[in-house]
Formats: structure tokens, C-alpha cells, sequence
């Protein structure tokens, strides 16, 4: 029987690698503020070692220059990841779905759509968490017709429970993808641990979350990629 091969361990600053090369490409103010701290740190350990004199002064100066710079290069970098995905959600139909799933406490949000224009002009997606449940939607004037269906079917399955509706832009009334996360995580309280639990068992077992098919449509073409939506 043939062994299988553990892949590799992907190493450290391979990743910081990466990341960088994504934050550049997706924050147009990350290149320039790096330079600048880099170039301040050197500099200034240089000038500390002209000042103190000496080829030990001299050294141990630059490489204390370097490494603060080191250090605030990857603090930067990883203060400006989270704004560059952002950045790249943005401009990305479907990108609402990966920036609300950023939300790592007391909220879940489905993979799929629950309701999917027919021409792909429009996309609702469900959550469902401590506020109940929440109802983002892509598309303007398409999304708000999708949504009123989606909050019909839903107050159907489970009366009496909260229901949120988001929609993603920046005009009136919309909520621009990088605010959504801090618009979700504001809502208040009203499901406790149980009462989700719950919540979450009757929509599983009564197709709540169950894209509803269109007739004449093919529901592989109704569907958004997720890969997509992730940047991959």
C-alpha cells in the first residue's frame, strides 16, 4: 500500500510573503507608509551610530535600525490585511459573503445564497446568530424584491424570531461591505446559546436555508462561485 506524502509545512516567511505581495496589490497607501518607516529606522540607526563613533557603535546601531524596522514593517502589514481584503470584497459581486464571515463569534453565516436573481443580477445571503437573523443582499432594486421572498419564507419557518436586512453599496440606505462585520456585531442580543441552537436545527430540517429554484433555471448557474467571492 502506498504511503501518502504530508505536504509540506508552509513556512513562516513564505507567508509573510504573500501577505504582502496581496496587501500591495490591494491598499495603494501600504507601499508608500512602509518605505517611509523602513527608511526612518535605518536611518535614524545609522545617524545613532555616526553619533556614538566606533566600528561596534557603528554596528550594533545599524542592526538595531534594522531590526525595529523589521518589526514595524510586519505590524503594518498586519494592520493593513484586514483593509486590503476589504479593498478587494469591494469590487466583488458576492464579496459581502467572505467580509461577513470575518465574524468569528456568536454568528454563522451559510456558503450559499438563499435567493439568487435569475439573470444574476442580484444575491441574499443568511445569517444566523445572538440577533437573530440577518439578511444581506447585493444587487439594488433586484436584491430588495429577493429579500421581501426570503423574509416571507423565513417568518414562515421561524415566527417571532428577528429578522435583520442589510444592503450592501454605498448609496442611501446601504451599508458599504466594510462596515457590515461592525453593523452585524452591533445588533442586539436576543437568542441565547439554546434559543439558536434551535433556531438554526427547524431551518435545517424545513429547507430554510434552501435556495428556491426558479423554473426554467439551471441551479448551477444560479449559483455564485465561493471561490470567487474569496478572492481565490
Amino acid at each position: 500500500m502506498a504511503k501518502t506524502e504530508t505536504p509540506k509545512k508552509t513556512r513562516w516567511y513564505r507567508n509573510v510573503y504573500d501577505a504582502f505581495k496581496f496587501v500591495r496589490a490591494n491598499d495603494s497607501k501600504f507601499l508608500p507608509i512602509f518605505l517611509a518607516l523602513v527608511t526612518v529606522f535605518i536611518g535614524g540607526g545609522i545617524a545613532l551610530g555616526i553619533v556614538q563613533g566606533g566600528i561596534a557603535g557603528n554596528i550594533s546601531s545599524n542592526l538595531i535600525g534594522i531590526a525595529l524596522a523589521a518589526l514595524a514593517g510586519v505590524i503594518l502589514l498586519s494592520a493593513r490585511v484586514e483593509k486590503a481584503a476589504f479593498n478587494r470584497f469591494e469590487g466583488m459581486f458576492g464579496g459581502s459573503l467572505p467580509a461577513v464571515q470575518t465574524i468569528r463569534r456568536n454568528w454563522k453565516f451559510e456558503d450559499d445564497p438563499i435567493e439568487v436573481d435569475a439573470k444574476g443580477r442580484a444575491v441574499v445571503f443568511q445569517g444566523v446568530g445572538r440577533g437573530g437573523l440577518v439578511l444581506v443582499g447585493e444587487g439594488d432594486a433586484a436584491a430588495r424584491r429577493l429579500m421581501v421572498s426570503a423574509r416571507q419564507r423565513l417568518q414562515r419557518i421561524v415566527p417571532g424570531v428577528a429578522i435583520h436586512e442589510f444592503y450592501v453599496g454605498k448609496g442611501e440606505g446601504q451599508t458599504p461591505i466594510r462596515n457590515l462585520p461592525k453593523a452585524i456585531k452591533r445588533l442586539k442580543k436576543v437568542l441565547d446559546k439554546r434559543e439558536r441552537a434551535a433556531v438554526e436545527a427547524r431551518m435545517r430540517a424545513l429547507g430554510g436555508t434552501r435556495l428556491p429554484i426558479p423554473k426554467g433555471v439551471d441551479p448551477t448557474r444560479t449559483r455564485p462561485s465561493r471561490k470567487a467571492a474569496r478572492g481565490r
